[in-house]
């Protein structure tokens, strides 16, 4: 991991704290869109699936755990423990308008989206499935090694009726692996892009929200802020792998400029506004 990875983690770390702090000491939720934290939610949930397949390192884990479960409990303090001073007459934004052309990019436009080739089950035939033979020198069966270029049909019809069962059975377990272990691989890589296609435009409800009221909160900037400053790091941090390592994911690369994008006017105005001690206004 590097420097800009990293800093780009605890400003991420950052803004859900200041986030969550700034709910709880305020006792309220004023000036922050449900709608924004939903498909945060919804973002963390669908990138972190993982957490159930793999295991990269304790850090990576705990960061997923911590974004996740923060998520859920901002939506919480929202709709539920502060639900009397959400502001819902302003937090308008229709999200499906985000969410179904994000759903479909993500569907088309993704690293895992190729169907099932001949020479992929073969592969997974020669080399997974156990076939096995009679011999007559043994006590059992022993393991049938299949040429590069076996036909089924060969090995049917020069083994006796009672393995022709068992090849079959070999066979059709294996497919049900090979099957399942696609469509489960294809799950999470698309659920994986719709979280990056997803979180490039999950502010757009909060900056909907202050366009609307004209001005945010110092705290709600200072969140904002935090929250951009994360993905504008992790650009950085991409240019940096490319450069060391030949790192480059398209999909990422060109979500994270999108976000970074939607953020540039906020952090003009944060910087001539808030940085000065002034609230942040919208011009008029």
């Amino acid at each position: 991991m590097n420097i800009f990875r990293l800093s780009g983690d605890l400003c991420h770390l950052l803004a859900i704290i200041v986030l969550l702090l700034k709910i709880w000491k305020t006792r309220s939720c004023a000036g922050l869109s449900g709608k924004s934290q939903i498909m945060f939610a919804m973002v963390y949930t669908s990138r972190y699936l993982d957490l159930f397949t793999s295991f990269i390192s304790l850090y990576n884990s705990s960061m997923k755990v911590i974004f996740i479960f923060a998520s859920f409990a901002t939506i919480y303090l929202i709709y539920m423990k502060f639900k009397a001073t959400y502001d819902s007459n302003h937090d308008t934004f229709r999200i499906e308008f985000l969410l179904v052309p994000v759903a479909a990019l993500a569907f088309l436009i993704n690293h895992d989206f190729t169907p099932l080739e001949d020479s992929t089950i073969r592969q997974k035939l020669n080399g997974q499935t156990d076939f096995y033979r009679d011999d007559s020198q043994s006590d059992g069966l022993k393991k049938l090694s299949l040429p590069e270029d076996f036909i089924p049909t060969q090995v049917v019809s020069h083994y006796p009726k009672m393995y022709k069962r068992q090849f079959f059975l070999g066979v059709l377990q294996c497919l049900s692996q090979l099957v399942a272990h696609f469509v489960l691989r294809f799950a999470l890589q698309i659920l994986w892009t719709f979280s990056i296609y997803l979180e490039a435009v999950a502010i757009l409800p909060q900056l909907f929200m202050i366009s609307k009221t004209g001005e945010a909160e110092t705290i709600t900037s200072h969140y904002l802020f935090a929250l951009g400053m994360y993905r504008a790091l992790y650009i950085v941090n991409w240019v940096y792998r490319y450069y060391y390592e030949g790192f480059f994911d398209i999909i990422a690369v060109v979500a994270g400029c999108v976000q970074t994008v939607l953020y540039c006017d906020f952090f003009y105005l944060y910087i001539t506004k808030v940085w000065k001690g002034k609230k942040l206004t919208l011009p008029a």
